[in-house]
């Protein structure tokens, strides 16, 4: 039986409303379309971006807005999105990122052969301005045992390329809030689930669009703060042992406090590929 999917995407007030248009319009343009699209509208709008969702639900009837009377950030938008979704599938993707049109076609398909698959991946391009102008790719994993070991040092999913299955998400406590690292800390809670398997498509199944400051994003002591305080909870939960520990917050305080420009080195030399 074929697996039926929905999209799942949230947008809030500064977004770019040409690069939501590129979004939706590379979802229409799928070989495999879905059910529905839930947009979580994460807080008032601007008109501009009123504008391009109201054009668009003119277009399709596939889109269902979901309204928020106050920003709420991106784990609790979209776990008020799940609350939306009528399928068991959740296909993942960001407000200005640009699906490769063939993407859906190819994870649904793996749903429809492996009833134990609970979450598909898969790699990604990152780009500046044009599509064609790549600077990056995110490379990840592809099979189950390599994800898991991956995962003890980093996220070994590249959340926009995500489909899963929604009763799995909810077993697992759904979306949650923690900063910066939102989808490492739902990731690990799915590899602690017994009896289901992930995996990465080696493909290239999302063009993700990036800024000169998302380099400064990725570093500081906030941010690494933080990243221990979620090391620290793996450990808890007997994810990680001490040396896993210590050697990735070694290996994470290197890259976070080092200046911008070598983080922005490290990133596109080192730990993209």
């Amino acid at each position: 039986m074929k697996n039926e999917f929905s999209v799942l995407m949230s947008v809030y007030q500064k977004e770019n409303p040409e690069f939501l248009e590129e979004s939706l319009h590379s979802i229409l343009n799928q070989t495999r379309l879905p059910k529905e699209i839930i947009l979580v509208e994460d807080g008032p709008l601007n008109d501009k971006l009123y504008c391009v969702i109201e054009s668009f639900s003119n277009m399709t009837n596939l889109l269902k807005r979901v309204r928020l009377v106050e920003n709420l950030g991106l784990g609790r938008a979209l776990s008020e999105g799940v609350e939306y979704v009528t399928t068991n599938l959740i296909a993942r993707m960001d407000s200005d990122d640009i699906s490769v049109k063939d993407r859906f076609e190819k994870q649904i398909a793996l749903f429809d052969d492996h009833n134990s698959l609970a979450l598909v991946g898969g790699q990604i391009a990152e780009f500046q301005d044009r599509v064609d102008n790549i600077i990056s790719c995110r490379n990840v994993p592809v099979g189950d045992k390599e994800i898991r070991k991956f995962a003890k040092l980093r996220s070994p999913f590249n959340h926009p390329t995500i489909v899963m299955k929604k009763d799995v998400l909810q077993t697992v406590g759904g979306y949650q809030s923690f900063s910066y690292l939102e989808d490492y800390h739902l990731w690990v809670r799915f590899l602690l689930e017994n009896n289901i398997t992930v995996c990465n498509l080696p493909d290239t199944l999302l063009y993700m669009r990036v800024g000169n400051g998302l380099y400064n994003r990725r570093g500081g002591f906030k941010y690494l703060k933080q990243y221990i305080v979620l090391k620290k909870l793996f450990r808890s939960w007997k994810f990680i042992n001490r040396f896993e520990y210590a050697s990735s917050v070694v290996f994470m305080g290197v890259s976070t406090l080092s200046p911008g420009w070598l983080r922005k080195y490290l990133y596109t030399h080192l730990l993209r590929k």
